[in-house]
């Protein structure tokens, strides 16, 4: 592996090839069709099933009016199926989008889902409600609440039935909130914690107003004083609630534990935890950014509750920082964007970076590290090479997560391939990065890269194999080998003269090497490494490779956690995309869902049954689904 290594990254950029034809006039297959930059991609239907088609393209921009087509056409090809789990497994795909720490942690694209299958199964869907708080947030039951306000103004026939229908799910939802705010007062009563639900209790005045009366009625029905009775309860639990946001409230912030701030409240508030001026102004109408001469100074040097908590916050990260498990600090349940583009911010749909951040943020490079190792104690990754698209369809936060993850990967990948990938643009290069800098000093590196241009695929590929072949690298330095293409799958189409014509671009990255092998001395095909293409966009059309397409992977969304997927020595089973698809939603963390699916009755679901494993049985399965709670209140901002 060191061999292609230092093979591989001997050039700088990449010519183009001229053994293909770009005469695509028509298609002989329907099932491909032509991407934004011409290029061939394998349709909906050409990936051979609705299914991995749709959890290929669940990604934060997926259309509404996409998502319901595609999961339309998954519905339809469950009920046609003799297989009642191929329907389970829609529900699984649900869950495992929300999840916030071994899948997607997408809230919209989850909602849309739950709504969606509840038009069709609904007595199924509220036996799965009660599970959305383990893989997400009490806060998803508000926010899902508030999604389905019936219509008021509709009083046609269809609206009266719309409205019936989503009233019964509100009421679900509202009774779940019930029985835990009054499981907590027992809880709380009998001296044992209670659970976040009261955090996100609808209060008078905050968030969620309109819902505090219903809930007070709910919570004390027939008795007078409801509104009173209710405000005091959901202040009593909130009390006993040791988390940060009730002491920042209270003004209790000496009380304030660093080790227990949950992810994306530490992020959020990580300055005002510092009781630090912040660094910069603005931004301005023009999205600019001015240095803050005061940057860095103590905000209240008066209040002596905010200057202790700052001390214990600094003293902890110092801890942190040289010994992780000693002192730890939250931060893996983040995507890893979200503390990227705290050294970044967006212009013009291009990437610049902020004046004023010349220094370390200890909060995000604390949260960086943690993110890491919970990654890289799953085990010890394959040999993966990040190949980053930073093209100008990328622009915006596809771009921000695609350098996020390439950063990342290069940090927990096989140590013979660390701290360098492969960007492609229409000049693709190799990009080293220094061995132990900073997530900041990664970031600045990262600027150095050609940004914007063409997706040149092919030049990258090009770029591998041209180096491999001057330095007649033997097949074997390819065993084993992995490429992680974080894209948007937009390729440009192939360059120069040939028969290829509807060749996709998986179809043409298998034939180079295999072509690339027999120039060398050794006269054998090159193995095709196993790629694992990462989709970074929803609203695209097409996809990279069907479903029967052998050694690849189809993945898709911001989270780093299927990366757990590929530890050394596992990648070999993962075959195809439906290999890939069937070990993700097998994963036991998901037992709970399938436990819930075989206590419905309803329609094909009565014939489904689930015995969970025996190393299983002796916990819940919630338990296998969110083992550490801090993810329950560490839902990504805008997922």
């Amino acid at each position: 592996m060191g061999d292609f290594l230092q093979a591989a990254t001997t050039g700088t950029a990449a010519s183009e090839s001229g053994s293909d034809s770009n005469d695509m006039d028509s298609s002989s297959d329907g099932d491909l069709i032509l991407g934004e930059n011409g290029a061939p991609a394998v349709s909906d239907a050409g990936v051979g099933s609705p299914k991995l088609a749709l959890f290929n393209k669940l990604v934060r921009n997926l259309p509404d009016e996409q998502l319901q087509v595609m999961l339309d056409a998954a519905i339809k090809e469950a009920r046609e199926s003799d297989k009642v789990a191929d329907l389970v497994d829609l529900f699984l795909l649900t869950f495992q989008t929300r999840d916030v720490r071994g899948g997607k942690g997408e809230r919209d694209l989850c909602y849309n889902m739950l709504l969606q299958l509840y038009s069709e199964f609904s007595a199924t869907i509220l036996l799965l409600l009660p599970l959305l708080p383990e893989y997400g947030s009490w806060k998803d039951i508000m926010l899902l609440t508030e999604l389905i306000e019936p219509d008021s103004d509709d009083d046609t026939t269809a609206g009266a039935a719309a409205n019936s229908s989503t009233e019964e799910l509100q009421r679900a939802l509202l009774a779940m909130l019930v029985e835990q705010l009054r499981k907590d007062t027992a809880a709380v009563a009998a001296g044992k914690p209670p659970s976040l639900a009261a955090k996100w209790a609808p209060r008078e005045g905050r968030h969620f107003n309109k819902l505090a009366k219903t809930m007070a009625l709910l919570m004390f029905p027939r008795e007078a004083g409801a509104n009173a009775k209710y405000r005091k309860l959901v202040a009593s639990l909130n009390k006993t609630l040791d988390v940060a946001e009730i002491h920042m409230a209270g003004g209790s912030w000496a009380e304030i534990k660093p080790a227990a701030i949950p992810a994306r409240c530490l992020k959020l508030n990580r300055r005002a935890l510092a009781n630090k001026i912040l660094p910069t102004f603005g931004p301005d109408s023009n999205g600019v950014r001015r240095p803050n001469p005061k940057a860095g100074q103590p905000r209240f040097p008066d209040n002596p509750d905010r200057v202790k908590c700052a001390a214990q916050l600094e003293a902890h990260l110092a801890k942190a920082k040289e010994d992780p498990k000693a002192a730890g600090v939250h931060g893996a349940v983040l995507h890893p964007h979200d503390l990227v583009r705290t050294y970044m911010r967006e212009s013009g749909g291009y990437m610049d970076f902020t004046p004023g951040l010349n220094e370390d943020d200890e909060v995000i490079e604390a949260q960086w590290r943690d993110l890491r190792t919970k990654l890289a104690e799953a085990g010890t990754l394959g040999k993966l090479v990040p190949l980053v698209d930073v093209s100008g369809s990328m622009s915006g936060t596809p771009m921000q997560v695609a350098i996020a993850l390439g950063i990342l990967l290069s940090e927990v990948t096989h140590e013979s391939l660390r701290d360098r990938f492969l960007t492609f643009e229409s000049t693709p290069q190799w990009h080293k990065l220094a061995p132990g800098a900073s997530l900041r000093e990664k970031v600045r590196s990262t600027e150095a890269a050609n940004w914007g241009g063409s997706t040149n695929f092919e030049a990258a590929i090009e770029l591998i194999l041209s180096a491999a072949v001057a330095s007649n690298l033997p097949p074997s330095a390819f065993d084993g080998l992995g490429l992680v293409v974080f894209s948007d799958m937009q390729f440009d189409a192939a360059c120069g003269v040939s028969t290829h014509a509807w060749e996709t671009h998986h179809e043409r990255l298998a034939r180079r090497f295999e072509e690339a092998g027999l120039a060398t001395r050794w006269a054998a095909p090159y193995p095709v490494p196993h790629v694992i293409y990462w989709n970074l966009r929803g609203d695209t059309e097409g996809h990279a490779a069907a479903a029967d397409s052998r050694g690849v992977s189809l993945l898709s969304g911001f989270s780093p956690s299927m990366l757990k997927l590929f530890l050394a020595g596992d990648m070999a089973a993962l075959t195809d995309p439906l290999r890939t698809l069937r070990a993700i939603l097998d994963a036991p963390r998901y037992d709970a869902v399938r436990a819930a699916c075989a206590r419905s009755t309803e329609g094909p679901l009565a014939a489904y049954s689930f015995t969970p494993p025996p190393a299983a049985a002796k916990g819940s399965a919630v338990a296998n689904a969110v083992a550490d709670k801090e993810g329950e209140d560490s839902a990504m901002a805008d997922a």
